[in-house]
């Protein structure tokens, strides 16, 4: 064999190893980038969900969360549907982030509504949201469930102070603790009526307690009721039995406490 042809033959063999190793390696440090653009999501995102049911006012505040890689000018439209167990209608609706209709600050991206209907009206049983969300392009986000069982408790009342004995033209003290499951909230009255000694039923509108720091009450808001009521001079002589009871918004009632005060001459 010619020495000539040999060494070319080698030569050639090593360039072209050293060619593969030198773009392997660079394939190594460099890699091919891949056109994933299919696969990332541009749909909505309901991200989270409450329900808070509100008393006084007997509406449910719905509120959804939303986010989108498109961003949320994007987003198209947020509803609910309401169920109840026990029910066989339901309530549908829209959310909004426009700062009406409940919703508390506009493009924040919560959506929410206050939700008024005989499906809702007393808060109380279990209940079921479903909430969608799609865009302008149709794309959907992943329906969100949320399930809520309201329970309604009985407000609890206890006896704390009063004026055990007065005499006639005094004022009557009396202190009582009231608390509520649901949160004071949720406590309407608290009122009273009065047995006097000749067993008559004393009832008026204006037998009632106040946790409002007004006459007598000696801190607003803090569960601690308060009424002072004025006697006169003629009131019967003898033993006065108030009976007093709290009344959450949904009308239900506290046990009955009996405090007896004694008015004197």
């Amino acid at each position: 064999m010619n020495k000539t042809y040999f060494y070319t033959q080698v030569r050639t063999l090593v360039v072209l190893i050293s060619l593969f190793v030198l773009v392997s390696s660079c394939e190594e440090n460099f890699p091919i980038e891949t056109d994933d653009t299919d696969t990332l999501s541009v749909s909505p995102s309901i991200d989270s969900v409450r329900a808070e049911y509100n008393d006084i006012t007997q509406r449910f505040f719905l509120e959804a969360l939303l986010s989108d890689p498109q961003g949320l000018s994007t987003v198209a439209s947020v509803t609910y549907k309401a169920f109840k167990t026990g029910r066989n209608d339901s309530l549908t609706g829209a959310l909004n982030d426009s700062g009406i209709n409940g919703d508390i600050i506009r493009g924040d991206g919560r959506f929410s509504a206050l939700l008024s209907h005989s499906l809702t009206d007393s808060g109380l049983g279990s209940f079921r949201f479903l909430i969608s969300a799609y865009d302008f392009d149709s794309n959907a986000a992943d329906n969100f469930e949320l399930l809520l069982d309201i329970t309604n408790y009985r407000p609890q009342l206890s006896f704390l102070s009063s004026t055990d004995t007065i005499a006639a033209g005094d004022t009557i003290f009396i202190e009582m603790s009231v608390s509520d499951s649901n949160g004071l909230a949720d406590i309407r009255k608290v009122t009273y009526d009065a047995l006097a000694p000749d067993s008559e039923l004393v009832q008026s509108p204006s037998f009632f307690f106040r946790d409002d720091g007004l006459s007598g009450d000696r801190t607003a808001g803090d569960g601690i009721y308060s009424v002072k009521q004025p006697t006169t001079s003629t009131v019967r002589i003898g033993i006065w039995t108030f009976f007093i009871k709290a009344e959450d918004f949904s009308g239900v009632k506290s046990d009955t406490i009996h405090v007896p005060i004694v008015i004197t001459n």
